[in-house]
């Protein structure tokens, strides 16, 4: 377990209510606007157990659920390329813990176990346009822009361009 002040990160193993509020989420337009994959299969049960299970074999994916207090808000993870010693983070939160400063502290704790834990020099992520909380909340992680990867992805019937951050260890 990893602990900020008002997030812990729990290795994933979510109970069934959880397994639920994921569900719930990844129907969820608004949740899911700027995620690709999600939008393109039918969230069952039995679907996202089935991709949670497979995340959990990868040695080079790190997934938690993100906790306050005993309540489920969200999953971040980081996936590792070893040999390059590079760490790419991503998180989904639940709309209703949006705008209170957990997605930012999920991304500093992950980015600190994946420098300090898995020897990660860099940490980054891909963040679409329009994306203004994950902006904000990386930038707030101590993430810094390096640039833009114009109409990198494919959202909403049009291409759109994927903002690059990163952290790297100084």
């Amino acid at each position: 377990m990893i602990e900020g002040s008002s997030v812990r990160l729990v290795p994933l193993q979510l109970m069934s209510d959880e397994l639920l509020a994921l569900q719930s989420w990844l129907q969820d337009s608004d949740v899911i606007k700027y995620m690709g994959y999600t939008k393109t299969v039918p969230q069952t049960e039995e679907h996202i157990d089935r991709y949670l299970n497979k995340l959990l074999q990868n040695p080079d994916v790190r997934i938690f659920k993100m906790v306050v207090g005993k309540e489920y808000i969200g999953n971040i993870r980081v996936d590792i390329n070893w040999m390059w010693r590079v760490g790419v983070v991503s998180l989904l939160v639940g709309k209703q813990f949006w705008k209170k400063g957990y997605g930012s502290e999920a991304i500093e704790l992950i980015t600190k176990f994946a420098h300090d834990t898995l020897g990660m020099h860099r940490v980054e992520a891909g963040i679409l346009d329009g994306n203004v909380g994950s902006v904000k909340a990386f930038e707030k992680a101590g993430y810094e822009l390096e640039g833009t990867r114009v109409g990198r992805r494919f959202c909403e019937g049009k291409h759109i361009d994927e903002y690059m951050v990163s952290h790297v260890k100084k």
